[in-house]
């Protein structure tokens, strides 16, 4: 048994742990974040595959940033100057390859050669006309310049090759400094954004916010545990134990090379969770043997041989529930799933080898750990006269109960899936706005791609009139009438500003964006606005029927819609069904585990309900807010699950502990109430401390997800205290042997 290792083989337990944690503590310094971009939504899919060969033949359509220019004349001699100054400086950035603007000398106009739309050189005469072809002309009124000829756009693009956040990190702080040099000038604004500039900002917050919000957490939730406790040393061992765990499971991941990516944010949260929550009820089983005489050293080794099994248990459900997620097709998300079970096995083993340890030295005395356990005499009654309610009450509590969940389960039902680009953007940063305003004055930010391919029965001279030119010009008209789809471009454009319309004429890396003969592949690229995959899915849909009538129109033609947005889309909606499978999976998988550690069906169904309150109640709390089913809810899900699971199962322990003691069902329920119920409501407390701290985050989707883990955790609490107690009572009976 694992409780005589504490008694007979302590000094080697201790060796093992400074041994493991310095392993563990080497690899925690060296975790690393995963900053491909592109990594989020990596899957095995035709789709993806298509993506990465476009990516290839052509270039990544997530490399351009964006510098949003405002202002309300924008195009006066005096500000197309300004502008002309500042291509120059983003040119001459280090990672910019090519500047695209209204002042670019690609952006040209032939009568009959061609010649740049703004000059070297402009005055008060030519700017009139200046300003007639830029408004007209056919890549300038798509690409760069709005409707009104307020907001311009110059677009840095940081190269052809696949790129991660790291490779443009530098590039895009020289772009912001460029920027703040120029919005000196009074007369207009300059907002940076794109996809690079929108990921090194997220990533960056990200890494900041995880480290930081552990230690605010970790500091909110040791003060609870100080006031709770009523002394240091018990909150020591509580905190330490949980440490341990987080490090060693952290640290053993970094060792193996895994990093920490968007989604896997969630580790570190969860391993702490699951720490915090048993090493409290050990804490408190090793407190109520020494209220009844017990030697610190005697508890400690008892409170392994109490609640061994309830926390491998707690560890066991949680880590199959996650590890359903290895099946999934979404990289990221396959490896979310091996990550937690790897992180709450290592967790237990931590916390339960620690906490007696610590709970057994001179550390912790009889005197230290007995001074905080006589609870206020008004708090021992009201929670004596509360069970004694609920018990008296039972049938009322389960009927009202189980209509409460009825009721929150219909209205669940309207929650809906949906992801935007926004939700991940401090709302008050630069990126955000900007974002705001491409989607309302170029029709977005994010992009759509057709891809058209040709065989050798078509004619390619590049020419206006050619069959390849045709079907790029139908294809940016069916763009243009598409719903949701804006300003689409194509090598068709840019045919209309060469002599004699050959496109062949432009420059090779130009031309190579856009149109490839000798791989008979041409692209078009339309804009979307961030609406939410919700709305993108009818519309993708849509178009994809209108190439499928296109495709038959012309023949020896094929055309197929990607780019990243889509693809990503797609993988979005199935990383969310990803995660809520596992839910499901997970709630089965509690069910068997618990029927068979327990030995009783009885026992596996009963602990459904409670643990199905808080996701009820939390997935109503977001239909009632108009939050759709985002992956941060989701993911908040599976830790809410995991945080009722742990409670219930140590409730349920110890209710048939007290039943084979030979106690009743009332007094075993009663009993099981006054000591696990103080350390539910502990942990509870901790836990709401810690989460709490992620609503200092400038990240919406953190502020989202501490909001919705206090509410599920208290709730969590509600279901264990309330509704079980009452479950256990109308299903059990004297006479019925829970053995």
């Amino acid at each position: 048994m694992i409780d005589t290792l504490f008694d007979r083989h302590r000094t080697r337990l201790v060796v093992f742990v400074i041994l493991f944690s310095i392993v563990a503590i080497i690899g925690w310094t060296r975790i690393e974040f995963d900053n491909e971009a592109k990594a989020l939504f990596r899957n095995s899919s035709e789709e993806f595959s298509e993506l990465e060969m476009l990516f290839k033949d052509f270039r990544p359509d997530e490399n351009d940033c964006m510098l949003l220019i405002k202002s309300p004349e924008l195009l006066t001699a005096d500000r197309l100057n300004a502008m002309r100054e500042l291509h120059d400086d983003v040119a001459a950035i280090q990672g910019v390859e090519q500047v695209i603007s209204l002042v670019s000398p690609l952006l040209v106009i032939s009568d009959p050669l061609p010649r740049r739309v703004v000059p070297t050189e402009i005055d008060g005469e030519s700017i009139g006309t200046v300003r007639k072809e830029l408004t007209q002309h056919p890549l300038a009124s798509r690409l760069l310049l709005s409707r009104n000829a307020d907001h311009a756009l110059l677009i840095a693009q940081l190269g052809d090759d696949d790129l991660l956040v790291s490779d443009y990190t530098d590039t895009v702080k020289s772009l912001h400094e460029t920027v703040d040099v120029h919005n000196q000038d009074p007369s207009w604004e300059i907002l940076l954004t794109g996809l690079p500039p929108l990921r090194t900002e997220v990533f960056s917050s990200v890494r900041n916010d995880t480290r930081m919000m552990m230690k605010i957490g970790a500091g909110l939730a040791g003060i609870i545990a100080l006031l709770v406790f009523r002394h240091w040393a018990p909150s020591l061992v509580t905190f330490a134990g949980a440490s341990v765990g987080a490090v060693w499971a952290l640290g053993v991941i970094s060792l193996l090379g895994i990093k920490i990516n968007l989604i896997t944010t969630i580790v570190p949260v969860l391993v702490v969770v699951i720490g915090l929550t048993d090493a409290v009820h050990l804490v408190f089983d090793m407190r109520e043997s020494v209220i009844h005489g017990v030697l610190p050293r005697q508890s400690a080794i008892r409170c392994v041989a109490h609640l061994g099994l309830a926390c491998f248990l707690t560890s066991v459900t949680t880590a199959i529930g996650f590890g359903s997620l290895m099946v999934s097709s979404i990289h990221v998300i396959s490896q979310l799933g091996l990550v937690c079970a790897l992180g709450t096995g290592i967790t237990f083993i931590g916390v339960i080898t620690v906490v007696p340890l610590l709970g057994g030295t001179s550390l912790v005395s009889q005197r230290t750990l007995h001074k905080g356990s006589m609870a206020p005499k008004l708090l021992r009654r009201f929670a004596e006269w509360m069970i004694d309610t609920i018990l008296r009450r039972k049938v009322m509590v389960l009927v009202f109960s189980l209509g409460v969940m009825t009721m929150l389960g219909w209205y669940a039902m309207k929650l809906r899936p949906d992801a935007h680009l926004y939700e991940n953007l401090p709302p008050s940063g630069t990126a955000a706005q900007a974002l705001n305003v491409i989607d309302d004055e170029f029709g977005g930010l994010l992009t759509a791609t057709v891809i058209v391919q040709w065989d050798d029965s078509v004619a390619d001279s590049l020419a206006l009139d050619d069959p390849v030119m045709t079907v790029l010009d139908r294809l940016c008209r069916e763009l243009d009438t598409a719903n949701g789809l804006h300003n689409p471009v194509s090598a068709f454009q840019f045919a209309q500003t060469m002599p004699l319309g050959r496109v062949d004429l432009l420059p090779a890396k130009v031309r190579d964006q856009w149109i490839q003969v000798d791989n008979k592949m041409a692209l078009v690229m339309a804009r979307m606005q961030d609406t939410g995959i919700e709305s993108h899915r009818p519309m993708v849909a849509d178009f994809r029927e209108t190439l499928a009538d296109l495709q038959e129109e012309y023949s020896g033609f094929t055309f197929s819609l990607s780019g990243s947005a889509v693809v990503a889309m797609r993988s979005l909606m199935e990383m969310i069904s990803d995660l809520v499978i596992s839910l499901t999976v997970a709630a089965v998988v509690i069910f068997i585990v618990l029927s068979i550690a327990f030995r009783s069906i009885k026992l596996g169904l009963i602990s459904i309900l409670p643990n199905s309150l808080p996701l009820l109640f939390t997935a109503a709390f977001l239909v009632w807010a108009g939050e759709p089913l985002r992956i941060t809810s989701v993911l908040l899900f599976t830790v809410s699950l995991g945080i009722a699971v742990d409670d219930t199962i140590h409730f349920l322990a110890r209710f048939q502990r007290e039943r084979q003691s030979g106690a009743s069902v009332h007094e075993s329920i009663k009993r099981t109430f006054m000591t696990v119920g103080g350390a539910l409501v502990t942990s509870t407390a901790i836990l709401v401390a810690g989460f709490s701290a992620s609503a200092l985050s400038e990240m919406p989707h953190a502020h989202l997800f501490a909001e919705l883990a206090c509410i599920s955790i208290a709730v969590a609490l509600l279901g264990d205290v309330i509704l079980l107690p009452a479950i256990l009572s109308c299903s059990f009976k004297d006479s019925v042997d829970t053995a």
